[in-house]
């Protein structure tokens, strides 16, 4: 049986879990596992703790955009000589504007990073994404807009009674 784990859970021994969980690849090291899960929490917590701040602040209805982009080579050079945190920036231009930064992730794969922006309206976000490609360090630009949950279950209820009179084409 491995070390730390209860003497009932055979399927969690058998699969190895405890042990993973128990094991330190050096003596006063955390264990990546346990790293990992503490990550999880922590930005699960975060985003609640985000979700609920956000939802009080919001006094007007506005659209939520998510936007993911690619910085260009020379922005990725410049930022190498000269090391700096992009998120200032985007807020004072999103304020410029008449939006609002909630946040803005560094991320890894096709695109190399994504931001959630509120705006009242399409112009407003649209202005934003121009002013920034037009500073030439961003390209391929995607935006698409959210919803919150609670935003999307009214859309289906409406969409119930909408249902019932549209007839699909052909019939």
């Amino acid at each position: 049986m491995s070390p730390g784990a209860p003497k009932g859970n055979r399927n969690a021994v058998k699969h190895g879990l405890y042990s993973a969980i128990a094991h330190r690849s050096k003596v006063g090291e955390p264990n990546p596992v346990s790293a990992r899960l503490a990550n999880r929490r922590y930005a699960t917590n975060y985003i609640r703790a985000i979700r609920g701040k956000h939802e009080q602040e919001r006094e007007e209805l506005m659209a939520i955009y998510i936007t993911q982009g690619r910085y260009t080579p020379d922005a990725v050079k410049g930022m190498v000589a000269n090391p700096e945190n992009r998120e200032k920036a985007v807020a004072d231009l999103m304020e410029k504007a008449g939006a609002k930064l909630l946040a803005l992730y560094f991320t890894f794969g096709e695109y190399d990073f994504l931001s959630i922006s509120e705006a009242p309206t399409e112009e407003v976000m649209a202005s934003a994404l121009i002013a920034g490609a037009a500073s030439g360090g961003i390209s391929g630009l995607r935006t698409s807009v959210a919803m919150t949950a609670r935003d999307a279950k009214k859309a289906f209820k409406a969409a119930e009674a909408l249902s019932e009179s549209f007839k699909p084409p052909g019939r």
